[in-house]
């Protein structure tokens, strides 16, 4: 190899970052997970309430599209009690459009019932707390009210 040739091969090697390492037997994921929005994510790491909505498909999307159209190092001043910081803009940003959850359509309740449950458990909450959530919505979805007339109607505004 000539010499130039050697010196072009070590600058591409301090151009580029290395590959991330691999890890040695780590399970493949059993599904795919909807990337629910970062204010939402904080809030329940927070254990705060917040809208069905940010677990809906559409919820979801929404947070997705939002993600890409930001930059990276898109950063909000908040304020926190007596001082402001510095936080990304997508963890303190609402969706444009957040459906209050009395007025989710059923199948945006379907998408609560399975999302829900999953980003409460992935983020660690007790495993009393998903439990509960996880059988209140199977519970809702599985009630025979909703074959009645008005009858899902009415379990979403149970829910809500």
């Amino acid at each position: 190899m000539s010499p130039s040739a050697s010196r072009s091969a070590e600058n591409r090697k301090q151009s580029h970052p290395e590959p991330p390492p691999i890890i040695k037997d780590m399970p493949v994921p059993d599904h795919i997970s909807e990337p629910v929005a970062a204010i939402a994510i904080n809030k329940l790491l927070d254990y705060k309430w917040v809208e069905l909505y940010y677990f809906t498909h559409v919820g979801c999307e929404e947070a997705a599209e939002f993600k890409k159209a930001q930059p990276d190092n898109a950063m909000n001043l908040v304020n926190r009690g007596h001082r402001v910081t510095l936080e990304p803009t997508e963890n303190v940003r609402a969706l444009s459009h957040v459906t209050r959850n009395e007025h989710l359509s059923w199948s945006q309740l379907e998408d609560v019932a399975i999302t829900f449950g999953d980003k409460i458990e992935r983020i660690g909450w007790p495993e009393k707390y998903v439990t509960m959530f996880k059988v209140f919505f199977g519970d809702i979805m599985a009630h025979p009210a909703q074959n009645r007339p008005h009858g899902k109607e009415a379990l979403i505004l149970y829910q809500a």
